[in-house]
């Protein structure tokens, strides 16, 4: 191995643990959360979980919705197309 690629991964090791120590003092030194945050944190959670199944649910319905629409609209032309054709000015 090359002297300078030695210094390097030497630096490297170095610095890693003298980078990740310090981290780690700030780490365990956190007090611990408030009274209630992880019901807090678990009732926002709930909370996110039923919009984004009630936005899913909407968006579906409003698809749906506009899919039977479509169907009735194309139905309804159908009808008014047969009808015409019946008159006796269509002919």
């Amino acid at each position: 191995m090359a002297p300078s690629s030695r210094r390097g991964l030497l630096l490297g090791l170095l610095g890693a643990a003298s980078l990740a120590a310090p981290l780690a003092g700030i780490a365990a030194a956190q007090p611990p959360p408030p009274p209630g945050w992880w019901e807090n944190e678990r009732r926002r959670r709930d909370y996110e979980r039923w919009r984004a199944a009630e936005w899913r649910r909407r968006e579906r319905e409003a698809r749906r919705r506009h899919e039977r629409w479509e169907r009735e609209s194309w139905e309804e032309q159908r009808e008014r197309e047969v009808w015409a054709q019946r008159q006796r000015w269509y002919r």
